[in-house]
């Protein structure tokens, strides 16, 4: 299958099996999502309110005033807007962090259920990795969905709308061509840059496993004197990961000049289109600090999009892994509606008199024997055909001339 066919259709998985940690919370995403929208509107009242102070403050050969409403409302829009995404993160908080908690608890019960097979296979280094990233993937893809890509494509909207409905429609048209450029330049190049995150995260992945697999087994190779043979094969997996790391940095290097490129140059394009207007006197200086300011302003969060978009795909790869983990077959399950186990303590003299008084017997017993006076017994009374058998399997080491072995006591204790 191909790679964006396959992205998609995990996504699709992704976001159906993400539904139900999210669901719960809807009241509260909807409040959190009416104050972006409260934050993002008194955001783009900030360069308005500049642009009126700038005007106000203009010479005009008369004493100048000064505008003090101008100035006091201008205060109040970032003041309004700084609060607004406080509470936002701070509502979102509990969402987030309840579904990693849910999740990371659904696949602790889960690993439990699974059979001795299953552990077997799976290294435990590695599978406490898969959960480890899937949970803390969950709260990064909400993060930035909710709180990052939402917000930015919302102001995107409305300032865009603003500079259509106010000034020339080229002043639109530059802002868009600018941000779709950015926008393509950096997933391009994120793009090419996770090839090599990719492999790092998988360098790192298997670093850990072996280290984790050879310390869990310290006995072992303390026993075969295979501490350098071990550190040998952990040091190839650090040198993957050094490589891939190493291209990744530079990845990223070439990314932020790019995209440092495209915000100067269509900042420039803009002012130079917003200067020829103030000259031709179809507009004032405060016009063209507003169509600056406003670009300025949309840039800010879009200058995480190539580690946004990286870290998007790679939670949805982590949180991919640890469904397909939940989604994981048990090998022996509990038939519908299958009564539960019941087991009753029984007195502990109840168990000494299912003995039989021999040597055998006292050996049998010595289980039992542990129990202090007026004390119940963890175990279960045994029915009066198990008791018999019981009885006989002690018997039959009574007439033998060789006193039982303690495995042998041990199993007739059982």
């Amino acid at each position: 299958m191909p790679e964006p066919i396959q992205s998609r259709a995990t996504a699709r998985r992704v976001f159906a099996e993400l539904k139900p940690y999210v669901a719960q919370h809807r009241w509260r995403i909807a409040l959190v999502l009416c104050l972006l929208a409260l934050a993002k509107l008194a955001n783009l009242g900030v360069p308005i309110s500049f642009k009126a102070i700038i005007d106000a403050l203009a010479p005009t050969g008369q004493a100048l005033a000064i505008p003090v409403l101008l100035l006091a409302g201008y205060g109040g829009l970032r003041l309004s807007a700084a609060i607004a995404s406080e509470l936002r993160t701070i509502l979102f908080a509990r969402v987030q962090i309840g579904a990693k908690r849910k999740a990371a608890l659904d696949s602790f019960r889960h690993i439990h259920q699974l059979g001795l097979r299953f552990h077997l296979e799976r290294r435990t280094g590695g599978l406490a990795r898969i959960i480890e990233r899937g949970t803390g993937a969950i709260e990064d893809f909400l993060y930035y969905c909710v709180i990052t890509i939402a917000p930015t494509l919302f102001e995107i909207t409305i300032a865009t709308s603003f500079l259509v409905w106010a000034y020339p429609n080229k002043f639109a048209v530059a802002t868009l061509v600018t941000l779709a450029t950015y926008v393509v330049v950096t997933i391009a190049i994120t793009e090419w840059r996770t090839r090599y995150y990719r492999r790092m995260n998988e360098a790192d992945n298997e670093a850990a496993a072996r280290a984790v697999d050879s310390l869990l087994n310290y006995e072992t190779v303390k026993y075969f004197a295979n501490e350098e043979h071990e550190a040998r094969r952990y040091d190839e997996q650090l040198g993957r990961w050094q490589a891939a790391a190493e291209k990744s940095w530079f990845a990223l290097g070439v990314l932020n000049a790019a995209q440092a490129i495209v915000i100067a140059s269509g900042l420039t394009v803009l002012m130079w289109l917003a200067a020829s207007e103030v000259a031709a006197g179809h507009m004032t200086v405060g016009d063209l600090v507003l169509i600056t300011t406003l670009l300025i302003q949309l840039f800010l969060p879009l200058n995480i999009l190539g580690m946004m978009y990286r870290d998007i795909k790679q939670a949805l790869t982590d949180m991919g892994r640890m469904f397909e983990l939940l989604g994981e077959k048990r090998e022996i399950e509990d038939r519908d509606q299958a009564p539960a186990l019941r087991s009753e303590a029984a007195p502990c003299a109840s168990i000494r008199s299912a003995l039989p008084t021999t040597r055998a017997g006292r050996s049998c017993s010595m289980s039992a024997s542990r129990c202090r006076p007026g004390t119940r017994s963890p175990w279960s009374a045994p029915a009066a055909p198990a008791r018999a058998r019981w009885r006989a399997c002690c018997t039959a080491f009574t007439t033998s001339a060789a006193a039982p072995s303690r495995s042998t006591a041990r199993i007739c204790a059982t």
